[in-house]
């Protein structure tokens, strides 16, 4: 056999596998990923002093869930294993009106006893899901979904300010709404389907900030890049803004980034394997 020959069946071969793996193996995977986040506040100026205790989140971006298969199955028992506290949507788990029924189907599959709370992504959004029908498919499994709006949640002797805003992409957040009816908590996370959010706080919105001193922020969104080349993602959605995946702990309020579970238009995933993410919140106390 030639040399060239043999060169173009090499490649050949090569596309083939990364074909394969990009759109059937990578795809089906879950990645849960671990974060102890002692380490991330040790940076910031708490309100409070550590409790001692624990609040175990997890947090599910960005599944477009379209059907209940095994990869539905396999995220549901992998969330139910974790054995949350807390879990959190944060947005793209629907993508078209057609879906609600499913997305209570794979409610179902999950454990009752964690609280959830959810908010909207820009699919939500763009696809004109009826937001009543969603709040209401979301309450008949204890999921709270939040629009511009902030719910203290009492974990055994501790209160924490939750505050979930509407997508920057498709919707109309707005965090002087959100936190115009609450006070400032020792512990209080923020929830934002798109990280750029995080740049586009007007001035007054960050000195609300300032007085409410959120630990947290966290996203999905971006899908880690989906598609991606030793680490760089040559095209992420707008909203995405410098972000693409993973930890900005720069400067406050601090931001997670998920790489999501699923896609809008395709599900395929290179450099980027569907994720769960768990964080171990040390409480704090006034």
């Amino acid at each position: 056999m030639k040399r060239r020959t043999v060169l173009k069946l090499f490649g050949v071969t090569g596309v083939t596998a990364l074909a394969g793996h990009t759109f059937w193996i990578e795809p089906q995977q879950v990645r849960i990923s671990y974060h102890n986040l002692s380490q991330h506040f040790a940076k910031l100026k708490q309100p409070g002093i550590p409790s001692g205790q624990v609040l175990k989140l997890v947090q599910i971006s960005d599944i477009h869930i379209k059907v209940i298969d095994r990869f539905a199955h396999r995220v549901a028992a992998k969330v139910n294993q974790l054995k949350p506290d807390l879990i959190l949507f944060t947005g793209d788990i629907v993508d078209r009106t057609t879906t609600l029924p499913i997305l209570e189907e794979f409610l179902a599959l999950i454990d009752q006893a964690p609280a959830k709370y959810a908010i909207l992504g820009n699919w939500e959004n763009h696809s004109n899901v009826d937001l009543q029908d969603l709040k209401a498919s979301y309450a008949k499994y204890d999921c709270t979904l939040m629009i511009n709006e902030s719910i203290v949640h009492q974990h055994q002797t501790h209160r924490i300010l939750l505050t979930g805003l509407d997508d920057t992409v498709e919707g109309k957040p707005n965090l002087l709404q959100a936190l115009q009816d609450v006070e400032p908590e020792a512990n209080h996370l923020i929830l934002a389907h798109a990280p750029d959010q995080r740049d586009l706080l007007t001035q007054p919105e960050r000195q609300a900030l300032a007085r409410f001193k959120p630990q947290l922020m966290l996203s999905g969104h971006t899908h880690g890049g989906q598609i991606t080349f030793l680490g760089f993602a040559p095209i992420l959605p707008r909203g995405s803004g410098e972000y693409i995946r993973g930890w900005y702990d720069d400067r406050a309020p601090q931001l997670y980034v998920s790489q999501g579970l699923g896609g809008s238009h395709t599900r395929a995933r290179l450099g980027a394997t569907p994720e769960i993410a768990l964080f171990e919140w040390p409480l704090f106390a006034r």
